[in-house]
């Protein structure tokens, strides 16, 4: 099953800033028992940063809030880590080329 990232993200951001579990058990069970298997493409937080920040959307249309989630980051990154741990691929980017990042995920699906 493929699963949009905005169920699992949207979770480890609100964990981030504080959000108690029982919010967070308003969430449809349907939406969080589906998932078969999840990627998470892991990059280090300054690359990470340096990459959100350059670019020139973000520049034109950056608020407070996206301010803030970049102060974050690394709260963010650890909330996701957690989330559906049983069924996550970390992937770690960081200085590899697009074809050993495939061969790393391919590795960890047949594993």
């Amino acid at each position: 099953m493929l699963v949009d990232r905005t169920i699992a993200s949207s979770i480890a951001y609100h964990k981030a800033y504080g959000l108690s579990d029982r919010w967070l058990k308003l969430i449809p069970p349907f939406l969080l028992n589906q998932i078969d298997t999840m990627v998470y493409f892991s990059l280090n937080p300054t690359e990470r940063i340096k990459r959100v920040v350059g670019r020139e959307v973000t520049q034109a249309t950056m608020t407070e809030s996206d301010k803030r989630s970049i102060l974050v980051v690394d709260k963010i990154d650890k909330e996701y880590r957690k989330i559906f741990s049983d069924r996550t691929l970390v992937v770690e980017v960081d200085n590899k080329t697009p074809q050993i990042i495939v061969d790393e995920l391919k590795g960890k699906l047949y594993d």
